[in-house]
């Protein structure tokens, strides 16, 4: 060998050894966690930001498998397409849910390589994780902004919308009946006037609270706009069903707000409309509840009427109050009800 070759043989050498200490510091002060795992799925070795990240030293975990970070979240199914990907593509990355040492679980996102010797099968496993916890509890706040009510963390006008156009498709597939049920609170410019809007504040949270304890937690209770409320009542099988959910929404609204010491009463006027009797689609639903509802506005307030429709038999009925109230046989579709009414 000349000396020149000899020479060029150093070079190499001496980058070798500086390349290895480059990747070593880089192991040693990245952010990001990082795990090596041999071909039998034993980890061989991890770095500082991994125990920082998982709460696990290196000598709890190197010789045992990942599992032990493995939190439930994702089934055999992920997995499988993992590394079936990994097996056939050399490399996988997506977000994945593991577990701490201290049991919390929290999300990261994960790169996995795979690492061949020169023969060609694959010896190692690369895997480099961030945490993204702080990115998801931005984007968790983010949705609160964008789909629920501030004030009462009830579902807003948007995701109000997206429900009921979610429970139409599934009611026209399973020709199920639904019931939109409109909600405005009267008198409630008095509260505010009156009492502040601290205490109208007070009135809408605890509304929102007796509104859900009245329905399933597969039904939707929203808030749309100032005092108004909307329920989606899901998979009702008959107008009596749907008439003992507005009495009970009656019967607990009935209660006075206690605010500040302070007894204040608010009457609500309700309107309904029902799939498939009332309309067929969203708009039409929608419109026909709002029509009922004012039309309980304008026979006196305080009680709950079905959207009217055609050929109906109504007869008079007179409530506690001895006002009258039109009512309507059991097997029609409207009713109009006072507050305290048997």
């Amino acid at each position: 060998m000349s000396a020149c070759d000899l020479n060029k043989a150093h070079i190499s050498s001496n980058i070798a050894a500086d390349l290895k200490t480059i990747l070593m510091s880089v192991f040693e002060s990245t952010s990001n966690g990082v795990l090596i795992v041999d071909a039998s799925g034993t980890i061989v070795t991890v770095n500082p930001a991994f125990t920082k990240i998982t709460g696990y030293a290196a000598s709890e975990v190197v010789g045992k498998s990942p599992n032990v970070l493995n939190s439930g979240r994702q089934n055999k199914i992920f997995y499988k397409s993992m590394w079936d990907e990994l097996n056939t593509q050399g490399k996988w990355e997506g977000e994945i849910w593991n577990r701490r040492k201290d049991g919390e679980i929290y999300p990261e996102w994960l790169s996995i390589t795979s690492v061949p010797p020169p023969m060609g099968s694959i010896e190692y496993f690369v895997g480099t994780f961030s945490d993204i916890s702080s990115i998801k509890t931005d984007e968790d706040k983010l949705i609160q902004l964008a789909f629920y009510d501030p004030l009462t963390s009830l579902p807003n006008r948007v995701l109000f919308h997206d429900r009921l156009s979610h429970t139409l498709a599934h009611a026209q597939r399973e020709e199920n009946r639904f019931a939109v049920i409109f909600i405005d609170l009267d008198g409630f410019k008095n509260i505010n006037d009156s009492y502040g809007h601290l205490a109208g504040d007070t009135v809408l949270l605890e509304t929102a609270g007796r509104l859900k304890g009245c329905v399933r937690a597969s039904d939707t209770v929203a808030r749309l706009a100032g005092d108004e409320f909307t329920i989606i009542a899901d998979k009702v099988s008959s107008i009596s069903d749907i008439t003992t959910v507005a009495i009970n929404i009656m019967n607990v609204m009935a209660a006075d707000f206690t605010i500040n010491g302070q007894r204040i009463s608010c009457g609500i006027s309700i309107g309904i409309s029902v799939y498939p009797e009332s309309g067929d689609n969203a708009a039409t639903l929608l419109e026909n509840a709002d029509t009922a509802m004012y039309g309980v506005k304008k026979a006196g307030k305080n009680g709950f009427r079905f959207h009217a429709l055609p050929g109906q038999r109504r007869v008079k009925h007179q409530t506690r109050s001895s006002r009258p109230a039109t009512n309507i046989l059991p097997q029609t579709s409207f009713i109009q009800y006072r507050a305290g009414q048997k």
